[in-house]
């Protein structure tokens, strides 16, 4: 099994790699927007979290990955 830090390394030469971060984090992402923001809210939440993410991800440093995947607040 990969590392979140090396999942984000490979991502850049390889996007589908990405998606391995998807599947291990969104439920929990899910939840923590849907506690705070409600179901209704909490689908785009996790969507825009990834979306940043995934666009940048030299801000994600291999020490703060849960950091660069946490949900906005």
């Amino acid at each position: 099994m990969s590392t979140d830090s090396e999942v984000i390394g490979r991502s850049g030469d390889e996007p589908g790699a990405f998606a391995v971060l998807f599947d291990r984090h969104a439920p929990a992402i899910y939840r923590y927007a849907a506690q705070r923001m409600g179901d209704h809210r909490a689908e785009d939440i996790m969507s825009e979290t990834f979306l940043v993410a995934f666009e940048k991800p030299a801000s994600c440093r291999p020490t703060c990955v849960p950091r660069c995947i946490r949900p906005p607040r």
